[in-house]
């Protein structure tokens, strides 16, 4: 069974004021063994040592919790407030978080790398901003960008993943060819540091994904990599072309070996199918978090669009035969505009959960989580 431990708040919580946009706590979450990782990628704050600082907009934050045993039980206790060594506006430092719990690697991808002077040497080409745990809390170690001037609107950070000495980065125009495609950048911790390895790129020709944000999001465990590929819904005349897709890699030596490309069985073109990507042993999700499929529970894809913005969520399960979709997770009762598929989760036991920013049944837009077993 699942019980309630703990509410977490940022210490120096902003709603939202007028025009500008809240804090957005919670954005992203990361957790290993005792400690937790928040994100609020539109944190406006400028120090690392002064949380009352609104100085940056948008720089984005992450809060560092620790779960500490006590006389009444376990609780969630906050540890440290990590800041991008040069916030700027629109940063969105916190965009994507992962942890290991010794080592924290929080995704920047609207930022831009730095030499060594802090001069600006790629603009927009985005970070990943890696704390290693010592005696004194969580410093830095490193911000990886891609080498020279080809990080250069590269957009790393997008998507997150990592395993011990292995940091893989969405970047979401960071094909290598300057296509505008996107694609995955590896990075590995060695004697010298961490050094950028290689890129994971869609197959094809680059110029037929620019803009469908292949690296959206990552998942990673035992050998298998899932890349997101979701081209946003933008609004107006600029909505998405394509319906999504998601990539699966395979761990193999140094290098990786491609697995397979998942699509929804019922797919349309504004769907954002690939918006979130979760792997366990040999079960993937998948969300489509504007798919407008009128089923309920857990169901057969629906082809009638009668429920518009609801999302979805699509598993996978590994066979002799590759991946095959098995099941299609819907919210019950029906909830239009609900934002399905806004948080993913799933667990070694087969556990899911998917979070619905937008669900509305006690209030507008309050929210809810959704576990299928």
């Amino acid at each position: 069974t699942l019980e309630y431990e703990g509410f977490l708040k940022a210490p120096n919580p902003q709603g939202t004021v007028g025009a500008e946009d809240g804090d957005v706590f919670g954005w992203a979450v990361a957790i290993a063994g005792d400690v937790a990782v928040v994100a609020a990628p539109f944190e406006d704050g400028g120090l690392a040592d002064d949380l009352g600082d609104e100085s940056v907009t948008d720089a984005g934050a992450v809060y560092v919790f620790r779960r500490v045993d006590g006389a009444t039980g376990p609780s969630w206790e906050f540890a440290q407030y990590l800041k991008s060594p040069a916030p700027s506006p629109r940063g969105y430092f916190g965009w994507a978080v992962a942890t290991d719990g010794e080592v924290i690697a929080v995704g920047a991808y609207n930022e831009s790398a730095r030499d060594g002077a802090g001069a600006v040497r790629a603009p927009l080409s985005g970070q990943i901003h890696v704390f290693r745990r010592g005696g004194a809390g969580w410093a830095l170690e490193a911000s990886l960008a891609r080498p020279g001037p080809g990080a250069a609107y590269d957009r790393l950070g997008h998507g997150l993943a990592m395993r011990g000495d292995l940091i893989l980065g969405g970047a979401i125009a960071g094909h290598p060819d300057g296509s505008g495609a996107g694609a995955v950048l590896t990075f590995a911790r060695t004697s010298a540091g961490w050094t950028h390895q290689a890129d994971l790129v869609p197959p094809g020709p680059a110029d037929s994904y620019a803009g469908n944000f292949f690296g959206a999001d990552l998942a990673f465990d035992g050998h298998t990599l899932v890349v997101g590929m979701a081209e946003p819904v933008t609004g107006g005349s600029q909505v998405s072309t394509a319906p999504g897709a998601a990539f699966v890699y395979q761990r193999a030596g140094a290098g990786w070996v491609a697995d397979g490309v998942l699509r929804a069985p019922n797919p349309d073109a504004d769907d954002e199918f690939g918006y979130h990507v979760r792997v366990a042993g040999d079960v993937i999700a998948v969300t489509a978090l504007r798919e407008d499929g009128a089923g309920v529970g857990v169901c057969g894809p629906d082809q009638a669009d009668g429920a518009g913005d609801t999302g979805a969520v699509y598993l996978f399960q590994r066979g002799a035969a590759g991946w095959a979709p098995t099941r299609y997770l819907k919210p019950s009762p029906a909830a239009p505009g609900a934002g399905f598929g806004t948080g993913l989760a799933v667990l070694p036991s087969g556990l899911v959960l998917v979070g619905a920013a937008g669900e509305d049944a006690e209030a507008v837009n309050s929210g809810a989580l959704y576990l299928y077993w």
